[in-house]
């Protein structure tokens, strides 16, 4: 289903608190990750581990607020044309 880690983008994984790898190359995969997270929380007895998860939930919510931030268009590096002379 998933990558084995020592195959992932830098650029693209997510560290979790315990070692654990999130490949996020977009928002969707990445909601998929936060949504088994939850359900994981929901199945746990013990209060550290669902405090984990909820760190690794943490960190994927940084990642994105990263992915959806808008992206700004570079100004046009020729010069404005100069009028009537």
């Amino acid at each position: 289903m998933f990558a084995p880690t020592q195959h992932l983008d830098p650029l693209r994984a997510v560290r979790g608190t315990r070692d654990d790898s999130y490949d996020c190359p977009d928002v969707a995969t990445l909601d998929q990750h936060i949504d088994s997270l939850r359900r994981r929380i929901g199945r746990l007895g013990r209060a550290t581990a669902a405090d984990t998860c909820r760190a690794d939930i943490d960190r994927l919510l940084d990642r994105r607020a990263w992915l959806t931030l808008p992206v700004l268009a570079r100004p046009s590096c020729r010069p404005a044309p100069r009028s009537g002379r």
